[in-house]
């Protein structure tokens, strides 16, 4: 099951989400998630920002 993490490059921290709708709402595009904005358009929106980096299998250590 592929998994996200997500580098919030502003605020400092990073976080691994479940599903790409957790992505959405890190990001805080939870609103153009339910109205059917794609994951790729929700990449170049938050580029600069944030870093999404997508895996499968396990993370064992991630530091902030």
């Amino acid at each position: 099951m592929k998994k996200f993490i997500l580098i919030n490059y502003e605020f400092k921290f990073s976080s691994i989400c479940d599903n790409e709708k957790e992505v959405f709402e890190g990001c805080g595009y939870e609103e153009e998630y339910e109205n059917g904005m794609n994951f790729k358009d929700l990449l170049e929106a938050v580029k600069g920002s944030y870093e999404v980096i997508a895996f499968t299998g396990t993370i064992e250590f991630l530091n902030d």
